[in-house]
């Protein structure tokens, strides 16, 4: 083996730390000599794909398309020498070794010992890849993407609107909501929704308006009886209500502080927080409020001041957008982010407000996803300094607030992503991992400039970011992504612009877990009888086809605008078994099973998940 460090796989992509663009053979040309240059990563384009071939002292790096190998131009030493393909093994300047640092890669030329380097750190696509002294800096620093493990998207599906909203229901189906356009937003009273069957491809257009409530750009989340809430937007004091058992919407209390951008939180006292929104009514001051099903109205909390919960020195209009925020024990709310400051939050009375630390040193990343992924766990991905115009980061963070309200939680850096995004969308699956979807490099809003088409899953088991199977359009601003009750992912919508980042489709991800060791799709075990419905602290039996290995439940999302404070994902203890029926002990504290609708998913002895069946909990 040449010296230096093997790289991950004999074949993959070389992703720049700075740009998350790819090293390519610019326009796919079998030409020798062509100059190397940098590009957003395409899906299938074998002329970014590269194989690493030893030989020698080093690798040649050969491009899959032309297959002529990466070169410094004749050989040259100097820095600032340009890259070209090259006839492998002729002349100098084609071998390289690799040096691993932080989970990324420096590329260094055999002959000259300096390193792979996108010119001037040059975040802009075609930026010549050159050769120059080896200095750590992000520019300089590449990741290097191994092919997908087994994994693939269905064919595009066309819808009536361009979603920016999504829930899944009890049944199966997903709804998704615009504005009061199917392709735009500006100001009405009511609003588009789609309700899509994954099980037959359809989806059905209705007008939402006997709420009066315009439910563009809102907070939203689930309630312990299965109902959704939808608060502020552009209509910013309404409160809509969902009731996916009898098909039919409600108003609810008008919100005491008119809001946009807001989040919203299931408590485990049953109640309902929203916190944050400066986008739509008065910009500062949206102080946290909270709803109960027993007073049947909001109530704020003076002492939970929204200006406090967001980030400091960056412009209130987009500082107390899109907080990330899990529900915990006796009523506390854990507020994660964006901000680099984590808070608790206590909601009796006027409420608390206390500092839970730095998330270690990460940034303000807004527009970046935090997922509750197990019990008091939760996986920060990504994010930007401010809310668009600036480039995103591939920082990830582990977050373990098992202490609890006043303790400060453990944060640990998690493997970097390849592909630094914002305004992507993350999902967890039953098995614990979590995909990110969509986003841009650099985010800015109504475009799909420097689009991030490469889902990336990241396994809490193994500590790994991997890539997955491409989508077939970019997924970035007002995109919207959920697991399936068949353990599948949805990803659907982008723009509401009237432009051409308007995407009224949707496409559905096949994970890997749901492939044998062959590639092909797996077996998969089903659950033949569960409950409908269990309380807190019980046991509940299910019984399946064949030999479980363990069970998990997926609180049903809802997501908007990147934020899905809904979905968390609970490992279940098998108690006891008999034959293929196995009890299982359901936790007591609401601060863990938030009550509301979860999905049951069985796992076999191989990761495989069955179908879920939906589970209220009380």
């Amino acid at each position: 083996m040449p010296p230096g460090d093997v790289p991950p796989a004999s074949t993959g992509l070389i992703v720049a730390r700075h740009s998350a663009m790819c090293v390519e053979n610019p326009s796919a040309q079998m030409a020798a000599g062509v100059g190397i240059d940098q590009w957003p990563c395409e899906p299938n384009a074998t002329h970014m794909d590269w194989s690493f071939v030893p030989a020698g002292s080093g690798y040649q790096i050969r491009n899959a398309k032309s297959g002529l190998c990466l070169t410094v131009t004749g050989g040259a030493t100097n820095n600032g020498a340009a890259t070209s393909q090259q006839t492998c093994g002729a002349g100098t300047g084609g071998l390289w070794t690799f040096r691993k640092t932080n989970g990324f890669y420096e590329v260094v030329a055999v002959h000259s010992g300096r390193c792979l380097n996108v010119n001037n750190g040059s975040r802009d696509p075609n930026a010549a890849v050159i050769q120059y002294d080896c200095t750590l800096q992000d520019n300089a620093v590449f990741s290097l993407v191994p092919p997908a493990p087994p994994s693939a998207w269905t064919p595009l599906t066309t819808i009536g609107i361009v979603p920016v909203s999504a829930t899944v229901m009890p049944s199966g189906k997903v709804m998704m909501w615009a504005a009061e356009s199917k392709t735009s937003f500006g100001s009405g009273n009511g609003t588009w929704i789609t309700t899509f069957d994954p099980a037959s491809g359809a989806s059905n257009d209705t007008y939402v308006a006997n709420t009066n409530h315009d439910m563009f750009c809102p907070g939203t989340n689930l309630l312990p009886d299965g109902r959704l809430m939808i608060t502020g937007g552009i209509t910013a004091g309404g409160t809509s209500i969902y009731n996916p058992d009898t098909n039919q919407w409600t108003s609810g209390p008008t919100l005491k502080i008119p809001r946009g951008y807001n989040s919203n939180v299931t408590l485990s006292t049953g109640e309902t927080m929203t916190y944050g929104g400066s986008w739509s009514g008065n910009i500062g001051g949206k102080n946290a409020e909270v709803w109960s099903a027993s007073s049947g109205a909001w109530r704020v909390l003076s002492n939970v001041s929204g200006d406090a919960g967001a980030e400091p020195n960056v412009d209130m209009y987009r500082a107390d957008n899109h907080f990330w925020m899990f529900g915990v024990s006796n009523g506390y709310v854990f507020h994660a982010g964006p901000s680099h400051e984590m808070h608790w939050i206590g909601t009796g009375g006027n409420g608390s407000f206390v500092s839970a630390g730095n998330r270690a040193d990460d940034t303000f990343s807004i527009n970046g996803t935090a997922t509750m992924f197990d019990v008091n766990r939760i996986f920060k991905a990504g994010g930007a300094s401010q809310y668009q115009n600036q480039p995103a980061n591939g920082a990830t963070y582990t977050i373990d607030i098992s202490g609890g309200p006043g303790a400060t939680p453990k944060v640990a850096s998690a493997p970097s992503l390849a592909f630094a995004r914002a305004f992507h969308n993350s999902v967890v699956l039953p098995n614990g991992d979590v995909i990110l979807v969509g986003g841009q490099n650099v985010p800015i809003p109504f475009t799909d400039s420097t689009p991030v088409y490469y889902p990336e899953l990241w396994s809490p088991s193994k500590n790994t970011v991997v890539r997955l199977a491409p989508i077939s359009v970019p997924r970035t601003y007002h995109s919207v992504a959920l697991l399936l009750t068949d353990g599948r992912v949805l990803s659907a919508g982008g723009g509401l612009c009237n432009c051409a980042a308007d995407h009224p489709n949707l496409q559905i991800l096949t994970p890997p877990y749901l492939y044998d060791a062959n590639g092909q799709l797996a077996s998969r075990p089903a659950i033949t009888s569960a409950p409908t419905t269990a309380s807190l602290g019980s046991t509940i039996t299910a019984s399946t086809d064949r030999a479980i290995q363990s069970f998990s439940l997926v609180r049903v999302g809802s997501t908007t605008h990147t934020v899905d404070n809904d979905q968390r994902r609970v490992p279940l203890t098998i108690s006891g078994s008999s034959g293929t029926k196995y009890n299982l002990a359901l936790p007591s504290d609401p601060g863990i099973v938030t009550p509301g609708n979860w999905m049951l998913f069985a796992l076999d002895g191989n990761g495989v998940p069955s179908v879920a069946k939906i589970v209220r909990i009380r």
